[in-house]
């Protein structure tokens, strides 16, 4: 999985001409990502569900994704309804 991960970000990278994307620390430029750095970028992400005493749904808080995350999401042709 990872390989393949791997794979579908460089190759969308080349088909965008990005020649590198900041996903190193202090937004540093990379220019052959790594899965478990692109893994790493979404760790502590969490989806928020609100129950009342029945357990039933009241509402959902999504998190807040930063560019670099929509990016990698984008580059990994997830549509965009998925990420919110």
């Amino acid at each position: 999985m990872q390989a393949l991960v791997e794979l579908e970000v460089r190759r969308a990278m080349a088909a965008r001409q990005l020649t590198e994307i900041p996903l190193y620390p202090e937004d540093r430029a990379c220019p052959a990502p790594g899965a478990p750095r692109l893994f790493a970028i979404f760790s502590g992400l969490a989806r928020q569900h609100l129950l009342d005493v029945r357990g039933r749904h009241v509402q959902t808080f999504s998190p807040e994704l930063s560019d670099l995350q929509r990016l990698v999401l984008d580059l990994l042709a997830i549509p965009a309804r998925q990420h919110q």
